[in-house]
């Protein structure tokens, strides 16, 4: 499979409204294929997005899909809804290991881009 990188709208800060440490962007889109071969549809995230909200807990923010490592966990989802696809508003947890390697990434351009496949 070949993937191509584009971009991907992000707004983070207090430039773009938001609190210190936070961001919106899309954790998935609608109707693409991603990287297994699924199509993500809109309703995907409906049930868990409930259960969460059910719940009261926040959802974790995971860099790179891990949830075996606690480290990989960098933040929370404050809000979500489906809109084109899954778009959250997510707060970076400083004090823990990665996010500041993934605030630099971000500045520097990385979080901008999105990986898709290409047939």
């Amino acid at each position: 499979m070949r993937t191509k990188n584009a971009p991907a709208p992000l707004k983070a800060g207090p430039d773009d409204g938001l609190g210190e440490r936070e961001f919106t962007a899309y954790a998935s889109v609608f109707g693409n294929k991603d990287s297994y071969g699924d199509v993500v549809m809109p309703g995907a995230f409906a049930k868990d997005l409930a259960r969460w909200s059910e719940k009261g807990y926040p959802i974790p923010l995971l860099f790179g899909h891990n949830m075996s490592d606690p480290d990989y966990n960098i933040g929370e989802i404050m809000s979500a809804e489906e809109d084109e696809g899954l778009k959250v508003h997510a707060r970076l947890d400083l004090q823990a290991r990665r996010p500041p390697r993934c605030t630099a990434s971000s500045r520097a351009g990385a979080s901008t881009r999105r990986r898709s496949p290409t047939t």
